[in-house]
């Protein structure tokens, strides 16, 4: 038998002709060109982070440039109607006066307060609770609406509300337990127990309407009782006076989430029971939509109360802004804003919620574009998460529309004053 002829090979013998011998290859030396791709692709992420972070850092310093809003002056009772879409950080927080001088405040919390001190975010919150437009020198707070439960719209009332303050009506969605340890604090700043109310305005889960105040189903509007009656669309009314109305439109609407499960469709549900407020006053309206979801907005848009919601002239954007649960395109397409929407959202936040969502700040743009709005000749930025680009850092978006974010441009003051003799409001 002849002897098998062996080929001889140097060092530099490669086959496939980029360093790699495979005949004699080991596994090591195979996982070598895995490590590197490995090494190169962290490498590129963190390079792609920290490109993101000094953007991020850049533009905060830009919007630090810019004046803090000065409040319009003005004071309670005088005729005019004050709101506030107070700068909380990520949370919600809406003080308003009404043309008569009734005191209302809509949830009051936060999860992060942007890199503000302690003692300067307390400080500057309950300023503009106690300016003149709203508390200034009374301790009486006529209305508290609690939206929903969830800590970032309630957890910092303890702290930035004064102690002398008495609530005088409370309203909130859901099971008050589950306002946690703000119970005990209202429990303390309302004149008697009796006037925390629970809100049920919308389908149940079986979708048969409800319409409860406090467990008691709320009887229709007369000639002379219109407080916490349903007026003709169906609304809650809260507020009456001869020219601001200020109504629930929703509130406890449950969240169809059969698809579903665990913490994700807890949250969902809490967020859909959201209170939803509508104010009319001289002649502009104003929605308040709390964390409300699909599921809220559909009932809404659907309910005796849509035309009423339709081209509000304020909006504050439901969820922070929220891609995943709220603004959907139905429902800016009715509500059709006319003079701004304000986003109530941290500059910075929390990177795991990724508030406000660039889709929906451009979404409400762009609502504004096709209702026939002339672009703004100085165009703003706004602070906005961009998952295509990052997840780690907030990215700038330049707009031209009246579109407004808290943590990009401060506390949003609206200011309708009373119409001057034979002429509308200003």
């Amino acid at each position: 038998m002849p002897k098998t002829r062996k080929r001889k090979r140097d060092d530099d013998d490669d086959d496939l002709d980029f360093g790699l011998l495979t005949d004699r290859t080991t596994p090591e030396e195979l996982e070598q060109p895995r490590k590197k791709m490995r090494v190169y692709r962290a490498k590129q992420k963190a390079d792609a982070a920290d490109r993101s972070r000094r953007d991020a850092e850049a533009l905060r310093a830009r919007l630090a440039a810019i004046p803090v809003p000065v409040p319009p002056g003005g004071g309670r009772g005088d005729g005019n109607f004050y709101l506030a879409f107070v700068k909380v950080g990520q949370g919600d927080c809406t003080v308003m006066t009404t043309p008569g001088g009734k005191v209302v405040l809509i949830d009051c919390g936060t999860l992060a307060a942007d890199r503000e001190s302690d003692e300067a975010y307390v400080k500057r919150v309950k300023g503009i609770l106690t300016d003149r437009m709203f508390l200034g020198n009374t301790t009486k707070l006529d209305i508290l609406i609690l939206t929903h439960p969830d800590r970032d719209h309630f957890n910092q009332l303890k702290r930035v509300v004064p102690n002398n303050v008495e609530a005088h009506t409370v309203y909130h969605s859901l099971k008050f337990d589950k306002y946690h340890r703000a119970q005990a604090w209202v429990r303390r700043t309302v004149i008697r127990e009796s006037l925390i109310k629970r809100v049920d305005l919308g389908p149940d889960k079986s979708g048969k309407h409800k319409a409860l105040l406090a467990g008691v189903a709320i009887p229709k509007a007369d000639a002379t009782n219109k407080i916490e009656r349903l007026d003709t669309d169906g609304g809650l009314t809260v507020v009456a006076e001869n020219d601001c109305t200020v109504t629930l439109v929703a509130a406890g609407v449950d969240n169809d989430f059969a698809e579903t499960e665990g913490e994700i469709a807890n949250e969902l549900q809490t967020n859909a029971a959201s209170i939803v407020t509508l104010v009319e006053v001289h002649g502009k309206k104003i929605l308040l939509c709390g964390d409300a979801t699909f599921d809220t907005e559909d009932y809404m848009i659907g309910s005796g109360m849509k035309n009423r919601i339709s081209g509000v002239d304020y909006i504050n954007a439901p969820h922070h802004g929220s891609v995943e649960t709220s603004s959907s395109q139905s429902f800016v397409d009715h509500v059709r804003p006319r003079e701004r929407v304000v986003v109530s959202a941290a500059f910075f936040g929390n990177s795991r919620h990724h508030l406000p969502s660039r889709t929906i700040v451009q979404r409400w743009v762009d609502r504004f574009a096709r209702n026939g709005r002339t672009a703004d000749t100085t165009p703003h930025e706004v602070s906005v998460w961009d998952l295509t680009v990052t997840r780690s850092f907030p990215t700038p978006l330049e707009i031209a529309q009246p579109v407004y974010s808290t943590g990009s441009h401060d506390t949003q003051y609206v200011v309708i004053r009373k119409p001057a003799a034979g002429g509308g409001a200003s």
